[in-house]
């Protein structure tokens, strides 16, 4: 940041951060919106409704499985069916969004969204890249 009065650049650390779009929830469906907008990846909205619910909660490198309670979850948050996600985890891999790191378990892509430091990243990037070659 430029000080007004001097000039001089002034290095401010940010302590706190603020939702634009009022809540984690919607902040990571606006950005997986977009996202898939700038990729072309004509994601459908239940493929979006999980990934961002995915993001929400795993976008730290945590692994997760895509269960009938994760699936329920995510229902009741938007308003569909659980069954409405059947096909979201198959288009989710297919465009490289999650990853598989071990018999129905996965973990979100790094290399679209992580939550955490810049070293984590890359060291979450580097592993997944070990175990997916395609990621």
């Amino acid at each position: 940041i430029v000080n007004s009065e001097t000039g001089a650049l002034e290095d401010i650390q940010v302590t706190n951060h603020q939702y634009l779009a009022g809540n984690p929830e919607e902040f990571y469906l606006a950005y997986t919106s977009l996202l898939n907008v700038w990729a072309k990846w004509d994601l459908s909205v239940s493929d979006l409704n999980l990934y961002s619910y995915l993001c929400a909660h795993y976008a730290n490198g945590t692994a997760f499985n895509i269960s009938e309670y994760v699936k329920k979850d995510v229902a009741n948050i938007s308003g569909r069916s659980p069954s409405s996600f059947n096909n979201s985890p198959r288009a989710l891999l297919a465009k490289g969004l999650i990853v598989k790191v071990a018999n129905k378990t996965y973990k979100i892509n790094p290399r679209y969204i992580f939550k955490g430091s810049s070293a984590n990243r890359n060291k979450a990037l580097f592993e997944i890249l070990q175990v997916n070659k395609d990621a």
